[in-house]
């Protein structure tokens, strides 16, 4: 059984399933006035203009309605589309070591460091071949949110 959903509630207020629940009964709404639409006459185009929706997303819900009724229009729960780079690559805290004294002593930039540390005889094959294509926005974070030793560093700089 669907939950209700009050019109006076914000969408941002709903949960998670009250949202799913709410999309759904849209694009069923949308699918049934599509289907009116037709049974008046319209062509396909027209109908799906005057419903709101593109012919293809129209198909989508329908087979999607078909085949798992109200269920089958509701969307789905949204996951992480990979994994992060860290533990993609499995990336340890020595590496990360590795890499930050590479800037620092080369002086050079997060993403010239882990280019540095791809030529390296330490750096993992198939890691090594992914920072030489290019370095992950997440690893060049990685090294940034890291305490740098001048940090611990408690003499005064002038």
């Amino acid at each position: 059984m669907k939950p209700r959903v009050t019109p006076n509630k914000r969408f941002q207020e709903l949960t998670l399933e009250e949202r799913r629940d709410l999309i759904a009964t849209q694009r069923l709404s949308t699918l049934k006035h599509f289907n009116e639409l037709r049974r008046q006459g319209k062509k396909y185009l027209e109908a799906a203009q005057i419903a709101g929706a593109s012919i293809a997303t129209i198909c989508r819900w329908g087979m999607a309605f078909s085949a798992r009724s109200f269920e089958g229009l509701k969307p789905k729960p949204m996951g992480r589309g990979h994994r992060p780079a860290l533990e993609q690559w499995k990336i340890s805290a020595v590496i990360l070591m590795k890499v930050q004294q590479i800037m620092l002593q080369k002086k050079c930039s997060v993403p010239a460091a882990w280019r540095q540390f791809a030529l390296m005889p330490d750096c993992p094959a198939n890691l090594s071949a992914r920072l030489l294509r290019s370095v992950p926005p997440s690893l060049c974070r990685a090294i940034s949110n890291i305490p740098s030793q001048h940090d611990n560093d408690p003499s005064p700089t002038i």
